[in-house]
């Protein structure tokens, strides 16, 4: 369904294989959640007209409903690539990612707004480094030196930061 629905496409790593969002996109998001909201619509429509509705929910058709901002967002800020894997919110951005820390375990980030990147950066001590003022441009190299800077604690250490 997350296939047929065009936005298997857009998930995974650049220069990679798509993979299947385990089966929270189509399963739960696409048809279970679709089909309770019209579930809630026809209960409302019989409570206020006294009348039944009938339901059609498609997973495809639903998957396709809640991924819309993917494929409508297309230029805005957090969606500047057409690629998988190029975008803010797919894992391109050093800032919008999941880290390993000395523990093995390990941390996700996502300050997308200016003022908590700041505080993102002053937490990792990254202040005068190109990183630290050059927030919109998803250079690799930051990538690895955040890494870097997570494997240095343990999870709880980061999160205590």
């Amino acid at each position: 369904y997350v296939a047929l629905s065009g936005m298997l496409s857009r998930l995974g790593s650049k220069d990679q294989n798509p993979f299947p969002p385990i089966n929270l996109l189509a399963d739960f998001a696409g048809g279970g959640l679709n089909a309770a909201f019209g579930i809630m619509l026809a209960l409302h429509e019989r409570h206020t007209s006294g009348k039944g509705q009938v339901i059609d929910c498609s997973m495809a058709e639903g998957t396709a409903y809640v991924s819309s901002f993917i494929f409508k967002g297309q230029g805005l800020p957090y969606l500047n690539g057409t690629k998988r894997g190029e975008n803010m919110l797919d894992g391109s951005a050093h800032f919008y990612n999941t880290y390993k820390t000395r523990d093995d375990k390990y941390i996700a980030v996502g300050p997308i707004e200016p003022k908590f990147y700041k505080e993102f950066i002053r937490g990792l001590s990254l202040e005068g480094e190109p990183v630290a003022t050059d927030q919109l441009n998803y250079f690799e190299e930051y990538k690895k030196q955040i890494a870097d800077r997570f494997a240095t604690k343990t999870r709880d250490e980061w999160v205590t930061i």
